[in-house]
């Protein structure tokens, strides 16, 4: 931060037309906005340290506030300066509305980067759950942290005892809130930016004290698989569905450009298990992205899972950092670390075979395994983790794996014993299982049908083409962002096998 502000001023003589700002969450880079074109819709925006500037082209001063860590420079005739801040750094002095409805979203006040202040004096229409509140005054009015579920942070709502007939029935952890008010800066002192005082208390959604099921002390993730349709109320669920939809965005945003220039295709949705599963790993319904790559080897199918998972891993960290901080809180203080290596590291890459020597080698030396180590196995959770954890210590791709314990469909190594399969395993857990397809000949040296194949076979007998393609569960991938230990926490109505009601 600058300690003193800082007024420059576009002349003539420089010919300065445009205003560089970067937009991306916590990385600093540029986009160019013409003065000329864009002073009227730039002249709300706020930071932290004021400029004022003037354009050649237009004769009307911007003023925009921005945190300077390091001077500005001038580039090419344009003023760059460089920004770092949160999602939503350049908002608007006035609330933001809502297309279908008069609401005002919590993150919108919360979530600029000077936390609402800039919004003091804004007249709001915002619901949300109380997560804690307090009587003070002698019960002369009320403090309320309202969280809407569209971040994780709270909003601190003031309501007089006047506008209610009862304000012990708005501090019920759990009770919902519609109110209209002011926002107002707050004491200097506190820890809040801004606060709500409530003019008019539009509505209560009660709560009943005695049933609900979420008592102020924090709850396990066994007592909230519980209630499955209440869990969301919870700070700690609210997040995990946060970061999931951040993930099920960003599928769409990687996997596009990748099928537009590779002319290939992929899908997203629910996949079926029917195995007797009880692991902390498995379900019997949950989502997966698929892509396949046309003219695709095995290392080009490597390099867009290796790609994709470090967007991923990046896109959540520019996006979802708030959420990430609660995992990282209340469940894996490790969570935000393990996905800043991933996002940052290229992958190791070690065959099958390799592989397991490695896993030879630390038996040899002492290291035990509940599953013995020979070569033709398939690998089990806990050598994944080992080749992870201890062995890397970083993202691991292993491939070429025995092709008797792999599907018929997948390309036969010139090795004749192995196929040209891989998958990544990051510390934790195994993200994606991919394969190079191929395999008209191996239907009978398995033992498999030919006639249920034959629409199958077709597929290679007329214009066939080299492809390979690879799969990723969403689940396993919030799993490993968030921390969590079961994977039935991580869906928001788990399917297992005894378990199928909601």
């Amino acid at each position: 931060m600058w300690d003193l502000v800082c007024y420059l001023a576009f002349n003539v003589g420089l010919g300065l037309t445009s205003l560089i700002l970067p937009l991306k969450p916590r990385t600093t880079h540029f986009v160019s906005f013409p003065l000329a074109n864009h002073l009227g819709a730039l002249s709300h925006l706020r930071h932290s340290t004021p400029l004022v500037a003037r354009s050649s082209s237009s004769s009307a001063n911007l003023q925009v506030m921005f945190d300077a860590s390091v001077p500005a420079t001038i580039d090419n005739g344009c003023l760059k300066i460089p920004l770092q801040g949160k999602e939503g750094a350049f908002s608007s002095p006035t609330v933001e509305k809502q297309r279908f409805t008069r609401h005002v979203p919590v993150k919108s006040i919360l979530c600029r980067p000077d936390g609402g202040a800039g919004l003091a004096g804004q007249k709001v229409l915002i619901f949300g759950w109380v997560r804690t509140a307090r009587l003070q005054g002698k019960g002369s009015f009320a403090f309320l942290e309202v969280n809407d579920g569209s971040c994780p942070a709270y909003l601190q709502v003031i309501v007089d005892a006047s506008l209610s007939d009862d304000l012990s029935k708005l501090i019920a952890k759990g009770t919902c809130v519609v109110v209209d008010g002011c926002l107002k800066l707050p004491p200097q002192g506190t820890k809040q930016k801004i606060e709500l005082k409530v003019e008019e208390v539009v509505s209560v959604g009660t709560v009943d004290q005695v049933t609900y099921p979420f008592p102020k002390n924090k709850p396990s993730p066994e007592h909230l698989r519980k209630y499955l349709h209440l869990r969301a109320r919870t700070s700690l669920i609210a997040s995990v569905a946060r970061i999931r939809n951040a993930l099920a965005f960003c599928d769409t945003l990687f996997l596009s450009s990748y099928a537009c220039a590779l002319g290939s295709v992929y899908t997203f949705g629910p996949t079926f298990r029917a195995e007797n599963s009880h692991t902390s790993r498995h379900l019997a319904e949950f989502w997966i992205v698929e892509p396949e790559l046309a003219l695709a080897d095995l290392k080009e199918d490597m390099d867009c899972a290796e790609a994709y998972v470090r967007y991923m891993c990046t896109w959540l960290l520019d996006n979802c950092y708030d959420d990430l901080e609660v995992m990282a809180k209340n469940v894996d203080d490790g969570c935000i670390d393990r996905l800043k290596l991933v996002a940052s590291t290229p992958f190791v890459r070690v065959t099958y075979t390799d592989a397991i020597e490695l896993l030879k080698e630390a038996v040899a030396q002492g290291e035990t395994f509940e599953n013995q180590v020979e070569w033709g196995i398939d690998l089990a959770s806990e050598h994944e983790r080992y080749l992870t954890e201890v062995v890397f210590q970083k993202p691991v791709i292993v491939y070429n794996y025995p092709k008797g314990i792999k599907a018929f469909y997948m390309r036969v190594n010139d090795d004749g014993k192995t196929v040209a399969a891989m998958d990544v395993l990051v510390p934790k857990n195994s993200l994606v299982g991919a394969k190079e397809k191929n395999g008209m000949n191996r239907l009978e040296e398995i033992g498999l049908p030919v006639e249920p194949y034959e629409w199958y076979l077709d597929l290679r007998r007329h214009g066939t083409v080299k492809h390979s393609g690879f799969g990723l569960g969403l689940e396993r991938m919030v799993l490993f962002a968030t921390g969590m230990d079961n994977i039935r926490d991580v869906i928001p109505f788990p399917r297992y096998p005894g378990r199928a009601d909601l």
